[in-house]
């Protein structure tokens, strides 16, 4: 079955101009969404890597028909109107990623919401909370292993265990708080997007990222990065999605797939009644996202929604 990649980035997590040439060469693969992504105050520089627009139309010159290019610029940039005129002006077909350090609600992104409404545009967000990030010079073996056993997506618990305990001998303490920097969280109050999603109807919302995809149910543990388990009730995004007819979501990255994964009867019942709305896309993550899909049964008409309609009706 044909498919649209609707997240990819170009020059991210190992994802260059050769690994687009081979992904292309896929003769199911129809085309791919590419995303920017422009943050000009980020809260930790080191976990920012600027996406810029020009990567992307240099390939897309390879590729006219092959790709499409989305681009969001920052709002806070006071330039950001006529990076984005000049970008559409150029072939970009909608706003993404947006991925910043805002709360929906900053009025930074007031006058940004009403431009993409007025033109109707589709507009990618990654949602993720405020935390506070473990960080430390990565010198030696020893720092590489209480990086990733403080910051790797899956150590969620283990990191929560291990910082009630270092809180509770107090000689620790100190320590630990001089290794953790604020993470000021990006797009991530649910209340104030919902607000944002009914004042801007003609903006075609698409909602990704952890704490996005830890809303599929409806309960959530302060232990999990990635919430974990099973689940027996849906969360704000099936109510996001069920309420309003341009909100919309896509599958990709480890977010999408760890929630997919939590409860295959739930993920069953998800899809089928938002097959409008879902959208297949990797985010540069490939762990067999069409496979899994495939794998639920769903039925050719919903699988081809997901893989290919949707996205031709947002872009078309």
């Amino acid at each position: 079955m044909k498919y649209i990649d609707a997240h990819l980035h170009i020059n991210y997590g190992g994802f260059r101009k050769e690994q687009i040439d081979n992904y292309l060469k896929d003769p199911e693969l129809e085309f791919c969404l590419l995303h920017t992504w422009q943050e000009l105050r980020p809260s930790i520089p080191s976990l920012y890597q600027p996406l810029p627009l020009e990567d992307i139309l240099d390939i897309k010159s390879q590729y006219p028909d092959r790709l499409v290019p989305f681009f969001a610029p920052d709002p806070t940039d006071p330039n950001w109107q006529q990076l984005m005129e000049s970008a559409l002006a150029r072939g970009v077909k909608g706003c993404g990623e947006l991925k910043v350090n805002l709360k929906w609600s900053d009025h930074a992104l007031d006058d940004y919401l009403d431009f993409l409404n007025k033109k109707g545009l589709p507009l990618l967000i990654h949602m993720e909370l405020p935390r506070r990030q473990f960080f430390i010079e990565k010198r030696s073996t020893w720092d590489k292993v209480l990086d990733k056993w403080f910051n790797n997506y899956k150590n969620g618990a283990t990191r929560y265990y291990t910082e009630r305990l270092i809180h509770s001998t107090v000689v620790l303490e100190p320590w630990l708080d001089s290794h953790l920097v604020d993470f000021a969280g990006y797009l991530y109050d649910f209340e104030g997007l919902e607000q944002r999603v009914k004042e801007f109807p003609n903006i075609k919302f698409i909602g990704h990222g952890p704490h996005f995809w830890n809303n599929l149910g409806a309960q959530l543990s302060p232990k999990h990065t990635y919430q974990q388990g099973t689940y027996h009730t849906f969360g704000l995004i099936d109510k996001l999605l069920s309420t309003y007819s341009n909100f919309f979501c896509d599958i990709s990255g480890y977010s999408g797939w760890i929630a997919l994964n939590r409860n295959h009867t739930q993920t069953k019942i998800f899809l089928s009644r938002h097959a409008d709305k879902v959208f297949y896309g990797t985010d540069n993550v490939f762990l067999g996202q069409r496979e899994f899909i495939k794998s639920l049964s769903l039925g050719s008409e919903i699988e081809s929604k997901i893989f290919y309609k949707n996205i031709v009706s947002l872009i078309f």
